[in-house]
């Protein structure tokens, strides 16, 4: 989707309103003074600041959007009560005026129920900010993107999300759980992925992400986060070749989650198990050989595959695109990963905080 044209006056410093006796009247560059804020009158500042900047158009075209404007901001309010109620103070400040008119403009425009969703998501965490930190200034640029994009690329954006930045920690999570736990993030996103190469050169220039020369499989991704699960785990006559001592390998060897007659690190992947090893004092010629062991005997991609196949058949076009695409190979921005985690937010209801990745 091509940017929309401004169709916004912002007001400068020397203009000036007219209105009734009763009457309030707000602007997005304005200074305010409010004390003592109730929903009723953030409702108000919003609905004055969109009527305000908003340019008129046609008589029935300007009552549909203000209409729509209306309803933006009913839901985000509602959102905000239940969510973050503290974050009303943000009404009194420019900068968050202007976000929140932002989010009013693009839903007027439009009346797309899923942007606005995102984009109400979006304004709630802004609320959560102070004036100036890398996170607001994030989400501002995100709010502003997000018309610029269709519903297959912000779908896109949080499967890569999901891949390459988030990692489901449970040491003690077996391989059954896990796999249910993935799908049921994937499966909302997988029929918006597309092969097709505009789709992430449209990303590129939308400043969500850059396409990488070389990247790798998800199935590698899955075996790089959650190598402790999708392992077949080695035998006790092998850990017997490597000299530690039996109160070290209680502490750092448990029995493997897909074969009880076998073993495995203690450890959800790679980094934890060097994490484990290291508190154990372990040296370096000895940690390398358990971490040898370790990795010589996980799954191969086609097992691993297979495990989701079984449980999910759609599984088997998220292993495709992702792979015979630029998908494996785009890295998102700070903007794209905001996008990513506000939709799937979005569609689960709660998720980590944004700023877990952005800080």
């Amino acid at each position: 989707m091509q940017q929309l044209k401004k169709m916004i006056k912002i007001m400068k410093s020397k203009q000036s309103q007219k209105s009734g006796n009763d009457s309030k009247n707000y602007q997005v560059a304005g200074d305010l003074n409010i004390n003592g804020l109730g929903y009723s009158d953030v409702k108000q500042i919003a609905i004055d600041v969109f009527q305000n900047n908003f340019e008129k158009l046609s008589k029935v075209a300007y009552k549909t959007a203000l209409d729509r404007a209306e309803k933006i901001t009913i839901k985000f309010l509602d959102m905000l009560k239940k969510e973050y109620p503290e974050g009303i103070r943000q009404a009194e400040y420019p900068a968050f005026q202007r976000t929140l008119f932002n989010v009013q403009k693009e839903y007027a425009i439009t009346g797309n129920e899923n942007n606005g969703d995102l984009l109400v998501n979006l304004l709630i965490d802004r609320t959560k900010q102070g004036e100036r930190t890398l996170e607001q200034i994030v989400l501002d640029e995100a709010i502003t993107t997000i018309p610029k994009l269709t519903k297959e690329q912000i779908g896109t954006l949080s499967v890569i999300f999901l891949t390459k930045r988030v990692i489901y920690d449970d040491d003690n999570c077996n391989t059954e759980k896990l796999i249910n736990i993935l799908i049921q993030y994937y499966q909302p996103f997988i029929s918006d992925l597309s092969k097709n190469i505009n789709c992430y050169l449209h990303l590129e220039y939308a400043s969500c992400g850059k396409i990488s020369i070389a990247g790798e499989s998800i199935i590698e991704s899955f075996k790089k986060h959650y190598g402790g699960v999708f392992n077949k785990g080695f035998d006790k006559e092998q850990l017997n070749t490597i000299k530690i001592s039996e109160e070290v390998k209680n502490k750092i060897i448990t029995i493997c989650l897909n074969d009880k007659n076998k073993l495995r690190i203690n450890a959800m992947n790679t980094n934890k198990a060097i994490e484990l090893i290291n508190k154990n004092k372990i040296n370096d010629d000895t940690k390398a050989k358990l971490l040898n062991l370790n990795a010589s005997n996980l799954m191969n991609n086609n097992e691993i595959k297979q495990l989701f196949i079984d449980k999910h058949k759609h599984m088997e076009r998220l292993f495709d695109v992702y792979d015979n695409s630029y998908l494996k190979r785009f890295n998102l921005t700070s903007v794209g990963v905001a996008i990513g985690h506000a939709n799937i937010k979005g569609k689960f209801g709660t998720f980590n905080d944004l700023n877990v990745w952005i800080n």
